[in-house]
């Protein structure tokens, strides 16, 4: 499986595919996307079609940055679900974290998540307290969950 970094040249495609899964989402999948002062995005491509099969993130909070790195703009391709490419993209973000010396990975979703919540679960993540900070995308009903991915306590 080969990870693309999502780059100016090439975001356009993780987008598209973000607008086909998220549909109308209340935040813009371009502006998490675009920044990447304290994010990184990558994709998995269809190498005949070259569109992006999967995207996944990562990115810092201020309040949490020395323990976590949060997901951000996870989808899958409706057309390659179930193929193992949702647990390859959840891998591959654990792996990038662990090397940035990370100990959780977290992630919010929307508490009618039917897809994502219970993918997560199997995975590993388990519920946590909602951060006591004030964020624009915190629209009320999230679902809070965190997976410990190293014992390391960061300094």
């Amino acid at each position: 499986m080969n990870f693309v970094f999502v780059t100016p040249d090439n975001k356009h495609k993780a987008i598209d595919l973000a607008h086909l899964v998220f549909g109308s989402e209340p935040d813009d999948p371009a502006k998490g996307i675009s920044d990447t002062t304290h994010s990184w995005y990558w994709m998995v491509m269809d190498e005949m079609t070259q569109t992006a099969q999967g995207v996944i993130g990562l990115y810092a909070e201020d309040f949490d940055e020395s323990e976590a790195l949060w997901l951000g703009w996870f989808a899958v391709h409706p057309e390659a679900r179930g193929k193992g490419l949702g647990t390859s993209l959840l891998r591959f973000a654990e792996d990038q974290a662990l090397q940035r010396g990370k100990k959780f990975l977290r992630v919010f979703t929307d508490d009618e998540a039917d897809v994502a919540l219970p993918m997560y679960r199997r995975y590993g993540f388990v519920d946590m307290r909602k951060p006591d900070v004030a964020r624009p995308y915190f629209h009320g009903g999230e679902i809070f969950l965190e997976k410990q991915i190293s014992d390391n306590i960061p300094t």
